[in-house]
């Protein structure tokens, strides 16, 4: 009896054995929380995010990600320790601020591949991305400067306001409004950076008992948007917040470049442009101009128009 017990035992035994050694051990395979045909938007600002789970009956050596083109990002490659057979991953996509695209800036399409890697086999899925800078949100507001040496010349923007020269010393503001007419070479009417050194010879002789001092003033760039084909009718969020769209001044009109820099000749079809002190992008609009052959007593309606809300 127990000669044919063992007997049994062993013949079960040799046909589990058999059974289990036939028996394929289960392929990698990789499932992603973004669905096969969804794109995710992704930005400098908003990130794209992809949870990764994988399982496999053999051992998972390898699990890698391949983008085309090319992005800012780094591809991915994880080496997984012995006896692995789940992973979960979580990765993340964000586009360095300043990479240049090697497709259209905007709604470009980057392809992923996931691929999770055995001795024996591999398992591959594909995804794809979608850079899409959303700008900031607009606002604007209206406000007159004023070249009169008593007038309000400060333009602040984030505060929404101008001040007199007297409050120089009191106040953070964004550009000082000038018309220089006085000497040969005079150029007019101008929006100058606060820290532009030319702005001590001009309020000197403006507002001679208050010396100006352009010292830790902000700085502010200054241009013009480059197609002069543009106007007015073509503004929007996207044109105030592209990076590439306009040319930036080096000087004030024919100055030294010691001087600073601005815009000149503020004219109602130009489109100015100025990157802050904080990094937001500003256009002005001039809605209305008073007596600008006179350098002391002209008046000038801007509209602001500036990025107000989160870009994504």
């Amino acid at each position: 009896m127990k000669k044919a017990t063992l007997f049994t035992i062993l013949l079960l035994s040799t046909l589990v054995i058999g059974c289990l050694k036939n028996e394929p051990l289960p392929p990698p395979s990789i499932t992603i929380s973004q669905g096969e045909n969804e794109i995710l938007n992704f930005s400098t600002i908003n990130s794209a995010d992809v949870t990764v789970h994988i399982e496999s009956g053999e051992e998972l050596r390898k699990f890698t990600t391949k983008t085309v083109p090319m992005s800012s990002w780094s591809d991915t490659t994880i080496l997984f320790d012995k006896f692995t057979h789940f992973a979960d991953i979580d990765l993340s996509f964000r586009i360095w601020k300043g990479f240049k695209l090697t497709t259209n800036r905007e709604d470009s399409i980057f392809e992923v591949t996931y691929t999770a890697y055995t001795d024996e086999d591999e398992c591959s899925i594909k995804r794809k991305l979608r850079y899409r800078y959303i700008y900031p949100e607009l606002d604007s507001f209206d406000i007159k400067v004023e070249s009169a040496p008593d007038g309000k010349c400060l333009l602040d923007i984030e505060n929404r306001a101008a001040y007199k020269y007297i409050e120089y010393t009191n106040h953070n503001y964004d550009l000082v409004y000038v018309n220089e007419m006085e000497y040969d070479g005079k150029f007019g009417t101008a929006l100058i950076s606060p820290n532009a050194p030319f702005l001590m010879r001009y309020f000197q002789h403006k507002y001679p008992s208050l010396g100006y001092d352009p010292a830790q003033k902000r700085a502010t760039e200054c241009g013009v948007i480059a197609d002069a084909s543009l106007d007015w009718t073509n503004f929007n969020s996207a044109m105030l917040g592209e990076d590439n769209n306009w040319v930036k001044s080096t000087r004030i009109n024919a100055l030294p470049v010691q001087d600073g820099v601005g815009v000149v000749d503020l004219q109602k079809s130009k489109m100015f442009k100025f990157r802050l002190n904080n990094g937001r992008y500003v256009m002005i609009r001039v809605i209305n101009r008073v007596n600008v052959q006179f350098s002391d007593v002209s008046e000038i309606t801007l509209r602001v128009y500036y990025q107000s809300g989160k870009a994504g």
